[in-house]
């Protein structure tokens, strides 16, 4: 069937851990400030709860973060923190942001409810509402550092 001129070599080559680990962890560190950004935006300007786009923004950012989390979550230097705000995201927020679920599924949940009365536009309105005094807490949870961990 196959002739030997026919034949072509193909050299297949895999990408080495350490570039995967560190794609891994720069685009992770870039989503985690994305998202304290779009916070302290939320925090000074609390109406921002009520805009679709921001709103969409957010929850992909919170998506993005949730994979992302989860992947490292396999490189040990950086499992902690990874564990840490994999945890955060997939764990419903205690008082003073009562909520019925947590920030990933809302997030994952977002495009099939109406935005305004979305779960996600909930968690954000009590985030708005009571986060300038927790400013400093919320923000810190946030953190991936493989020397600093995200909650001490």
């Amino acid at each position: 069937m196959f002739s030997e001129k026919n034949r072509v070599r193909r050299t297949v080559s895999f990408k080495l851990h350490n570039d995967i680990k560190t794609k891994t962890e720069t685009n992770l560190k870039a989503n985690l400030i994305n998202l304290k950004k779009e916070i302290s935006d939320l925090f000074a300007h609390p109406e921002l709860v009520y805009q679709y786009k921001f709103l969409r923004r957010i929850a992909l950012s919170i998506l993005e973060i949730a994979y992302g989390a989860k992947r490292a979550k396999a490189f040990t230097d950086q499992a902690f923190s990874a564990e840490q705000i994999e945890h955060f995201l997939t764990t419903p927020l205690g008082a003073p942001f009562v909520a019925k679920t947590t920030l990933a599924k809302a997030a994952l949940n977002f495009s099939e409810q109406d935005p305004l009365e979305s779960d996600l536009h909930e968690i954000l309105t009590e985030i708005a509402a009571y986060g300038p005094k927790f400013t400093l807490q919320l923000l810190r949870i946030f953190s991936f550092n493989d020397t600093t961990h995200a909650i001490h």
